[in-house]
């Protein structure tokens, strides 16, 4: 159930998706975006990257899901040349935000247990206002998200608890340890005399002394907050996110502290409450950016395909309806289409050996007669390619020709045809069958010939005369006269006693004679367009024992001649060949003609 439902959601978006090929590239992006909004937080280069990769997001989305469907080729060909420039503008404009996150990237934890800070800000805060007082120097970074051990290696480890006795002691101008800075981490002091970065760039005020560099340089590299005391002046300062705010007062340090450190609510409900919804706000960036990220990957995955091999079908959705394709025969189509990578190779597969039956229903009020239709437009609609995200381009040929057909119901006798043997005592079960016709066909098909028609050719011949068989499973032909039909049931049973066996020969040269009226020769000449015309052979149909020894001389064959063949003139007149066969004898084919005219003989003088 879960991946027919995971198949029915991913369905508009492109083909041959897997859920566990799905699931598994969402995994991988998840926990991409994951780490890299971990890194990144804390940089100045956060918000830049966003709007980028928002700006990506939405142009991919303009042109893939528009421009794409309404075949805008030129927009998706600058498309390409866009994406690619916005890479270099990334390397390029980025460059330092992607360096320092590349050096923060090893020291990002993917969890870390939480403590109650309020105790260490206790300290911190009394510390401060004590080296103030007295104008000692301090550097203290307060660990938040990123992890700093790769800056408290450059320091003396301590893992000591966090008191504001041992920061003043740190700090004390004659310590061998106050020269540079303390890490914090939660409510412990993990090292003392660490160096940290060194601030560059026009936008640092020169004027600032070498712990305020420190500083801004720390909280530009890390998420860390940094309190900073000056030497010369005892000014309290703070540094964030590469921001400097100076001149603090300890009311203001403390305002400060419990807002960015959230230090107020660590240890209560309310606490946990903001901690549980910068989480869910955390997880529901990740989870957006992920499918957002996916989708794109996927649109910007695609390609094109020449020549696959498409059988179309075309059904009506109406039961009183059928279609017959005219053209072409058989109504198989090379087809151009564009689609993502893995659904042109799914496409290619399905097409490798055999082409790929796509079927149209027509819409249920379709109305009966001819019809042309675009091809490319009928596999625009069709679901079971563009529910895999492929877009049909162009179709060879363009169109296909059909007919929607009206479709009626009768009941009609069974009549049963025996080229082979003369039958008697016939008997058919069942006696008359359903069948279901074309009307328009079935409507030309004369009265005395609708009848459903079963044949015992080659099924009589080994029978004996005067014996009786019965023969099961007899198949109902499938035309009634012209008509095309469908019969139920298709097949019957059918009892007969054979009279005799029947054969057909070929009789060669039969003489035609001219049976004329009396005195007509003596006035007129019949001349002959051709006088092998009265020379033809015959197919004859009859009793085996009678045709096997048929000869010409047993045929009689005549053209019957009056003078009314005189107002042809000078053209030359069919005239149909009549025929004189033995009892049980008949003529199989067409009627034989030979062409004849009336010419007036010319008179004597008296």
């Amino acid at each position: 159930m879960l991946a027919q439902w995971t198949t029915r959601v991913l369905a508009p978006l492109g083909g041959g998706y897997g859920l566990v090929e799905v699931l598994i590239e969402l995994l991988l992006i998840g926990i991409a975006v994951h780490w890299c909004a971990t890194v990144l937080r804390g940089t100045r280069g956060t918000r830049p990257l966003r709007g980028l990769l928002l700006l990506l997001i939405a142009v991919t989305l303009l042109v893939r899901v528009l421009a794409a469907r309404l075949g805008w080729t030129r927009l998706e060909f600058l498309y390409q040349y866009f994406v690619i420039g916005m890479v270099f503008v990334a390397l390029v404009a980025f460059q330092p935000e992607l360096r320092r996150a590349l050096l923060r990237f090893g020291d990002v934890r993917v969890a870390r247990r939480e403590r109650p800070r309020a105790k260490m800000m206790g300290a911190v805060l009394k510390s401060v206002g004590y080296l103030s007082k007295n104008r000692y120097g301090a550097l203290i970074a307060i660990e938040r998200g990123v992890n700093l051990q790769s800056w408290a290696d450059t320091g003396t480890h301590m893992n000591a608890e966090c008191t504001s006795e041992l920061l003043n002691s740190l700090f004390f101008p004659n310590s061998p340890l106050h020269d540079l800075g303390v890490i914090i981490r939660q409510d412990r002091i993990l090292a003392a005399n660490c160096q940290f970065p060194v601030a560059e760039g026009d936008e640092i005020d020169p004027t600032l002394g070498s712990r305020h560099l420190a500083a801004v340089a720390m909280s530009y590299e890390t998420d860390a907050l940094i309190v900073i005391v000056s030497e010369e002046s005892g000014a309290i300062s703070i540094a964030d996110n590469g921001e400097l705010k100076r001149f603090l007062s300890l009311d203001e340090l403390d305002a400060e502290l419990g807002v960015r450190l959230d230090a107020s609510g660590e240890t209560g409900a309310a606490g946990g409450g903001k901690r549980i919804l910068r989480r869910i706000r955390h997880g529901a960036v990740v989870l957006a950016l992920t499918g957002a990220i996916w989708y794109v990957a996927d649109q910007a995955a695609q390609t094109q395909v020449d020549g696959a091999k498409i059988a179309l079908t075309i059904e009506p959705r109406n039961a009183d309806r059928l279609v017959d394709i005219i053209t072409p025969q058989p109504a198989v189509f090379s087809v151009s289409l564009r689609g993502t990578t893995r659904a042109v190779s799914w496409l290619r597969t399905a097409t490798s050996e055999s082409p790929r039956e796509v079927n149209w229903l027509l819409s249920e009020d379709q109305e009966t007669g001819e019809r042309r239709e675009s091809v490319a437009e009928i596999l625009s609609r069709s679901t079971d390619l563009t529910s895999r995200g492929l877009q049909v381009i162009d179709a060879s040929p363009p169109d296909i020709e059909f007919v929607v057909h009206e479709i009626v119901s009768a009941r009609l006798p069974v009549r049963v045809v025996s080229p082979d043997a003369e039958v008697a005592d016939i008997a058919v079960e069942p006696a008359e069958v359903s069948i279901t016709a074309r009307a328009n066909e079935l409507a030309a098909v004369p009265e005395s010939q609708r009848f459903a028609t079963v044949s015992l050719a080659g099924r009589v011949e080994a029978v004996g005369t005067e014996q009786t068989v019965r023969i099961e499973k007899l198949p109902i032909a499938d035309r009634v006269g012209s008509a095309r039909i469908s019969a139920t049931p298709t097949e019957v049973s059918v009892s007969v006693r054979v009279i005799g066996a029947r054969m057909t020969r070929r009789v060669t040269g039969v003489a035609v004679s001219f049976l004329t009226t009396p005195g007509m020769q003596d006035d007129y000449v019949i001349d002959r367009r051709d006088p092998n015309e009265l020379l033809i052979d015959l197919n004859v149909e009859g009793d085996r024992r009678v045709v096997s020894g048929l000869t010409a001389a047993d045929v009689l064959a005549w053209v019957p001649i009056d003078r009314s063949l005189a107002t042809a003139g000078e053209e030359f007149a069919p005239q149909e060949v009549q025929l004189r066969l033995p009892p049980g004898v008949s003529a199989v084919g067409p009627p034989r003609v030979v062409h004849l005219r009336l010419r007036p003989r010319e008179k004597a003088s008296p």
